[in-house]
């Protein structure tokens, strides 16, 4: 008898249990816009280097005298500080061609460049004059061209020679 009851009392607990399941809500429709899904595809982008940034020949004086800039400009304008000598004619900024997805925007970035003398120990250290952004052209499939000018300084310690450096420009969508 005792075996009868505990099994009455696990189906009356039982029950109990299925009674307090939620009952299920009748579904409801959106009202007014409904609700849309959306993704935008993109093109790989492809960065193409079309010329080197080049600052030409630079001239020091018999003695310099602090610290003196050297600097191309993206629209490839030159200047020198006082009392150096630059060959403007052989100067020419660094151009790249980018393409990618009709009209978007891309993010470029430069960063310094470290160039060092191949022959003797001494390095420059360039900064970077690029355009933060461009956007492509309704023809994306041609891209657009970008340039990237440049400067850096000299003084008393920087010693004579070639110095050359890799510039690392990259692009991104925005």
């Amino acid at each position: 008898m005792k075996m009868i009851k505990r099994f009455a009392a696990l189906a009356v607990v039982g029950g109990a249990v299925l009674a307090a399941t939620p009952a299920v809500a009748a579904p409801v429709a959106v009202t007014g816009a409904k609700p849309q899904a959306k993704v935008t595809i993109l093109k790989p982008l492809v960065l193409t280097r079309v010329s080197d940034l080049d600052f030409g020949t630079v001239l020091l004086p018999a003695t310099v005298t602090g610290t003196l800039n050297v600097k191309v400009a993206q629209d490839g304008a030159m200047t020198c500080g006082t009392g150096l000598t630059c060959a403007a004619a052989a100067a020419s900024v660094g151009s790249y061609n980018v393409k990618g997805t009709n009209r978007q925007v891309v993010q470029i970035t430069a960063p310094a460049v470290t160039m060092t003398n191949a022959t003797q120990a001494g390095s420059l250290t360039v900064t970077l004059d690029a355009p933060g952004s461009v956007t492509l052209p309704n023809s994306g499939n041609t891209g657009v061209d970008f340039q990237v000018g440049g400067s850096f300084n000299v003084d008393s310690t920087t010693t004579d020679g070639v110095y050359s450096g890799d510039m690392n420009v990259t692009v991104d969508y925005q």
